[in-house]
């Protein structure tokens, strides 16, 4: 074998090996926690499972793409997030929706995650005032279609 073939071996390997050792993702292992457990007090005082404030666009935005993608394995988790409010009327039912606007590191592309707040007497923020909501990811019915907010939210400003 000619000794630059050994060389790029060599690095790919350690490439490889190095890989292997480290995860950027913010995920955390499995809640061992039954979901029937987190139904029965949805507005518990632990912890965020998934604290997206204060992290690098581009995580938060990868974060929240995972959670679009597989919801099912966000179920039950306490995610915490920041970005901007953004409301919506649906005319054809009177139903509000409300959401926390994530931006991606080059402001082009914009995911958001629905919320409804614990306090329903509550007054929701107004549209583009930054916010960060802490809640409950919990699926629900709506007009026939499973979709999934942070249920028992509260918002800080």
């Amino acid at each position: 074998m000619k000794p630059q073939a050994l060389i790029y071996a060599a690095v790919i390997g350690i490439m490889v090996a190095g890989c292997e050792k480290k995860s950027f993702s913010p995920t955390p292992a499995p809640n061992q926690e039954s979901a029937a457990d987190t139904e029965k007090n949805p507005a518990d005082d632990r912890e965020p499972d998934i604290d997206l404030v204060g992290m690098s666009a581009t995580i938060v935005y990868s974060e929240v793409f995972n959670i679009m993608s597989d919801p099912e394995a966000y179920v039950g988790k306490k995610i915490r997030v920041q970005g901007m409010a953004s409301s919506f009327v649906d005319y054809s039912t009177g139903t509000d929706y409300y959401s926390c606007v994530i931006p991606d590191a080059t402001q082009c592309c914009e995911q958001g995650l629905e919320y409804q707040l614990e306090d329903e007497t509550a007054e929701y923020p107004k549209d583009n005032s930054e916010i960060i909501v802490t809640g409950i990811f919990t699926p629900y019915e709506d007009d026939g279609y499973t979709v999934y907010a942070l249920m028992s939210a509260n918002v800080a400003y």
